[in-house]
């Protein structure tokens, strides 16, 4: 998906994001087609689970992927990894209990030459035993999801619109962690390579502030990029 969305420069993509999934890691990997054709690939791979920071501890992630190349311009993904971790101790019984995580996503995207491209990626995280509601009860799972939409559309042979969607929720069973993100800019291509884009960022968060008010972040941006 990180290569389907394009504008790494701009912000990365969801799981990278929210510190679901880093984009790196560093392991084993096995790759091929499962058809002939190419339409059908697969990607599995043996990690650290330490992003670009070394190994820490013995504890891996295995992940796993299938990759349609559905027609022309038009792809899709089903993504799946499960990482290990020490078990955590439970405050309430005072039991180590596993704390592995599972992730699975799903994206579909299109792209129409140099024209246009749009993209969905969705995922859900599962946290064995992570959190707890109070101190009177055990641990429970922690369950998220994300969605993310983006698109881009050649406006003229310099300008290129670029928008983005996000919507996260950390804790499926807390009211009051999620986020809705918002992007758009404009992409100028002064020279092959380069991009010089003024672009905005809008976040809304379900946290309340002191007074009960809703809280908003928006940051305006100028970013330049150079692809070599």
């Amino acid at each position: 998906s990180e290569a389907a969305w394009g504008y790494r420069s701009l912000e990365k993509t969801i799981m990278d994001l929210d510190g679901i999934v880093s984009s790196r890691d560093f392991g084993v990997d096995l790759k091929g087609k499962l058809v002939g054709d190419g339409s059908v690939n697969y990607w599995l791979k043996v990690a650290n689970n330490t992003g670009n920071a070394p190994e820490i501890d013995k504890y891996k992630r295995y992940y796993a992927m299938l990759q349609f190349k559905l027609a022309d311009g038009l792809q899709a993904t089903v993504y799946a990894d499960y990482a290990s971790k020490a078990n955590k101790l439970d405050n309430f019984d005072k039991q180590l209990k596993s704390n592995s995580q599972f992730v699975g996503s799903a994206f579909l995207g299109y792209k129409q030459k140099d024209d246009f491209s749009v993209g969905a990626e969705v995922f859900t995280r599962s946290i064995q035993n992570n959190f707890t509601k109070s101190a009177a009860s055990t641990l429970q799972n922690q369950n998220s999801f994300g969605l993310s939409l983006w698109g881009w559309a050649t406006l003229s042979e310099n300008f290129k619109f670029v928008g983005r969607f996000d919507n996260y929720d950390p804790n499926s069973d807390l009211d009051n962690d999620g986020n809705a993100f918002f992007m758009a800019g404009l992409d100028y291509r002064p020279a092959k390579n380069v991009s010089v884009i003024p672009n905005f960022q809008y976040v809304s968060y379900q946290a309340k502030d002191s007074k009960g008010n809703s809280t908003q972040d928006l940051v305006a941006r100028i970013t330049f990029a150079y692809t070599f």
